[in-house]
């Protein structure tokens, strides 16, 4: 296997909400994608969602709260956490840590399930 050139794959990416493969690893993906705007509400029934920004400013809206995320910044959603992102700040790149399996477009949030 090659070195990943995360920093490169970072300028190349242009598609937004469209998550990236850079390796997949014990049944884990390293995925990147870039953000922009409001991601719809969602959730991932059976897998937990790493986000770690690189660039930007990301929001993680939760039933529970905001969560802010600079540069530099991750934070973990729990499998069951109804949650969107979001970049209104401008454009944000992160990368995303999570099972292989996981639905990168979340699963339709019913109400009355989820954290």
């Amino acid at each position: 296997m090659k070195p990943i050139d995360i920093l490169k794959e970072a300028q190349a990416i242009q598609d937004i909400w469209t998550p990236k493969d850079l390796v997949r690893f014990s049944g884990i993906a390293l995925r990147i994608a870039r953000l922009r705007g409001s991601y719809h509400w969602h959730v991932h029934k059976k897998e937990d969602e790493l986000f770690y920004v690189l660039s930007g400013t990301v929001e993680i809206d939760t039933d529970r709260g905001t969560i802010r995320l600079t540069p530099g910044q991750a934070y973990l959603v729990k499998a069951g956490t109804r949650h969107r992102s979001r970049a209104d700040y401008g454009d944000a790149i992160v990368l995303l840590i999570e099972p292989e399996s996981t639905i990168t477009t979340g699963e339709p949030w019913v109400p009355g399930e989820g954290k």
